[in-house]
């Protein structure tokens, strides 16, 4: 029975693998379009340990995130892996911090031995020094991105460094816990509130994310310029 299970919903709080932990089903236009890269990319992790240089979030979701980037654009990230080094190659400025030394280390190797240098990336010894990363900036961001710990606090002081016609996105937004808190709850609470009282657009993407064989969700908020 535990076996059918995990085939059937990953051992997630999920109704199936196509459906993310709040119940919605993926549609057949993403079930068309991104069976066969989740299920490549995923071989490719698996097989060879290769990991694909994009940010393991829904594909639609990173279409709109790359339909917003601009060459010129200035990233925040709490949280970083393979979008790292995406965003890397796209926009002219990174800031990510991380809190998990072993990744914290193997994402360095991977932005040492490809040359980058259009990055600052941070190992946060504590939960202040992570969620106040780049919190004194006053240039502002036209990206942040929320994908790793204390997501409330990370989502309170990314209001107040996004600029105008900025993007917030918060990605797992469909599971009710991450860490055994209902902080990513708050987290997305905190978001939709915000885009309420800015007048900004909010889009969910329930999608496949490269390499996992699953659906999950992210929830992007659009500021007005």
């Amino acid at each position: 029975m535990n076996l059918i299970r995990r085939i059937i919903t990953a051992n997630t709080p999920r109704k199936t693998r196509l459906h993310d932990e709040k119940g919605n089903f993926l549609g057949w236009r993403n079930l068309f379009l991104h069976s066969l890269p989740v299920t490549f990319s995923g071989l490719l992790r698996i097989s060879i340990g290769y990991r694909v240089e994009l940010p393991w979030t829904p594909f639609s979701a990173i279409n709109c995130l790359r339909f917003n980037l601009k060459e010129n654009a200035r990233i925040l990230e709490f949280g970083s892996g393979m979008s790292t080094i995406y965003f890397c190659k796209h926009c002219k400025e990174v800031f990510s911090v991380e809190d998990y030394r072993p990744w914290y280390l193997k994402i360095s190797k991977i932005i040492e031995r490809k040359g980058i240098n259009n990055i600052v990336y941070k190992f946060a010894e504590n939960k202040k020094e992570y969620f106040s990363f780049m919190a004194d900036d006053n240039r502002g961001f036209d990206l942040i991105t929320i994908d790793g710990s204390h997501r409330s606090q990370c989502a309170c002081y990314s209001t107040k460094l996004i600029k105008p016609g900025g993007v917030l996105y918060l990605d797992d937004s469909d599971r009710e816990s991450i860490h055994g808190n209902k902080d990513n709850k708050i987290a997305e609470t905190l978001l939709r509130n915000f885009a309420k009282k800015s007048d900004a657009e909010v889009h969910e993407f329930t999608d496949f994310s490269p390499t996992q064989f699953y659906v999950k969700q992210g929830i992007c908020v659009k500021l007005t310029s």
